[in-house]
């Protein structure tokens, strides 16, 4: 075997290998985090879709790298050993189009189910606090509005 096919089989099987590495990671990603980032209201079926492509496409990454080690081994002579071998490619495609599809779907997930909601900003009235009616007994609202004051005054302090 040649320089040129043992540089093409090393460069097949370490995208091979980095493709299994990226599928297991957002799949444990999406796992870990899908309750605390994404919304109720997202699909679920697509996070499970995209989990199930992307083991597939760990598979078949699999599969791609145990016919390299199998094509290796079985081909002694040096002109046969070759990453275009059916089986190699076979696996390689499948691998490849399933981790597009699973991502092209994991976005599909992200992008309906983020939760861009945020808290509501405080608010603080521009007038003073309150008249106190004359004819009414109790707080008439000055103490809630000495508390936002104060909450205000400690979120302009930090910042």
């Amino acid at each position: 075997m040649d320089e040129y096919q043992k540089t093409a089989i090393s460069i097949a099987s370490e995208v091979t290998k980095q493709l299994i590495t990226l599928a297991t990671g957002i799949v444990a990603i999406g796992a870990t985090f899908a309750k605390d980032l994404f919304s109720a209201d997202a699909p679920r079926d697509l996070l499970i879709w995209s989990a199930g492509l992307f083991m597939f496409s760990i598979l078949f990454g699999l599969g791609t790298l145990m016919s390299f080690a199998g094509g290796l081994e079985k081909d002694t002579s040096p002109t046969r050993c070759s990453i275009y071998k059916p089986g190699i490619v076979f696996c390689q495609i499948l691998q490849i189009v399933l981790f597009v599809f699973a991502m092209f779907v994991f976005l599909w997930y992200a992008g309906t189910g983020v939760n861009f909601r945020s808290k509501p900003a405080l608010t603080v009235p521009k007038e003073g606090p309150p008249a106190k009616d004359k004819g009414s007994k109790g707080n008439t609202g000055t103490g809630n509005w000495i508390l936002i004051k104060l909450q205000a005054s400690e979120v302009s302090a930090k910042l």
